[in-house]
């Protein structure tokens, strides 16, 4: 493949990885206005739980029992695409550190995503879900996987559920929050289960969340789950279930939310990696793109020096074959009838001595000097020819005046 087709075949493919970068960017909007429409209901839901839960400590039963952890389910939170670099690798290392501090613990291990997923990991493995990180997420699979898990604790089956997770930064800049005012908020006991610095995170301008955004893994209990006490005095609330009944499903409805923003997250982190690792090969095929252009301008260059040098070469050869015609095709001496034959003999030794090939003699009327003569030239050394010059020099002069 010459070099020209090199800088085609790269070009294109910049072009293709350009349309990734700006889907990137396109998912980030989307679920930013999802979370952004889906928050105030979950804050709202959270509230009421808090208050509820301070109302009546009693209930701690189903969900809410916390039980000593001999049996944990592990749901760890890789991805079904690629060019994401060490995103899910980093995940495995806290899961892998996670474990190795469970000795004497069953971990049952829910994967999702095919890549990143081994044998070797530690736990048994149950299940190996694909397909919920695709083009989008599937949130199907997720709310099925939200309440498997929920069934799982039920029924005892497994005593806590931890998940997996990469969490999506946005330095603060890009937030539109004083430095202040999130101090301030991180200073407030929020809760656990839910992350308000992602609704920062989506606050941010696409583009810029995108480029420079990070993100950092991160491990959660799911099961059972931490509810606080927080108790609102001018929150009401009119309720004609039971306490328990109305509790537990508002709980199971907190739980599915829960999960869908941490696959969100997730999701974030992905379209994250997946652009600054898009980037560092559209900026490496920038700079092969340059070293090909540059080797083949130097190329070029190259050769129109070897073609200016081949005519260069060439022209000074043909002068040469024209200037070694000239002299080996032999002149013919012309010379005055007066002049003595020992002085044309000895005119015509030193001419062949300095290369000139004399094949013939005339005699002509000259006055003084001599004439070389070959087929298409004559070099006239006589002293008629100058005088023939002056002539016409003199002609000229006097036409060029007028007269």
């Amino acid at each position: 493949m010459n070099l020209r087709d090199r800088i085609r075949t790269l070009t294109a493919l910049k072009s293709t990885l350009h349309v990734w970068e700006i889907l990137a960017i396109n998912r980030y909007r989307k679920y930013r206005a999802i979370v952004s429409s889906h928050l105030p209901y979950f804050l709202r839901l959270q509230e009421v739980l808090e208050h509820l839960y301070a109302l009546y400590p009693g209930v701690r039963r189903g969900l809410l029992e916390v039980r000593k952890e001999r049996k944990i389910d592990a749901l760890v939170l890789g991805s079904d695409r690629g060019y994401i670099g060490d995103l899910v690798s980093r995940v495995l290392r806290v899961y892998t550190e996670f474990a190795s501090y469970r000795r004497g613990v069953q971990i049952n291990l829910f994967f999702v995503g095919r890549r990143g997923f081994r044998e070797d990991l530690p736990g048994r493995k149950l299940a190996l879900v694909e397909g919920a990180f695709g083009k989008d997420i599937d949130l199907r699979k997720v709310d099925d996987l939200a309440v498997l898990l929920m069934k799982r604790y039920m029924k005892q089956e497994s005593d806590a559920c931890y998940v997996f997770f990469q969490r999506p930064e946005v330095p603060l800049g890009l937030r539109g929050g004083a430095v202040e005012q999130r101090e301030e908020r991180e200073r407030e006991e929020e809760s656990p289960f839910f992350y308000p610095g992602f609704q920062e995170v989506l606050r941010a301008k696409p583009h810029a969340a995108v480029e420079r955004g990070s993100y950092r893994p991160v491990v959660l209990r799911f099961l059972p789950p931490d509810i606080r006490k927080r108790y609102s005095p001018d929150l009401i609330l009119n309720i004609e279930a039971e306490e328990e009944e109305f509790l537990h499903t508002l709980l199971d409805l907190y739980m599915r939310f829960f999960m869908k923003e941490v696959f969100m997250e997730h999701f974030t982190s992905i379209n994250f990696a997946r652009y600054r690792t898009i980037r560092r090969i559209t900026e490496n095929i920038d700079r092969k793109i340059g070293e090909y252009r540059r080797l083949q301008n130097k190329l070029r260059q190259e050769k129109i020096n070897k073609e200016i040098e081949d005519i260069v070469l060439s022209h000074m050869a043909e002068e040469e074959k024209k200037e070694r015609d000239f002299i080996e095709e032999g002149f013919t001496l012309r010379v005055d009838y007066r002049l003595p034959q020992e002085t044309v003999s000895l005119l015509r030794t030193r001419l062949q001595r300095l290369g000139f090939s004399i094949r013939d003699v005339e005699r002509r009327s000259l006055i003084g000097g001599i004439q070389l003569l070959d087929r298409n030239r004559v070099v006239d050394l006589s002293v008629q020819g100058k005088l023939r010059s002056l002539r016409l020099y003199i002609k000229n002069i006097l036409r060029s005046s007028g007269w």
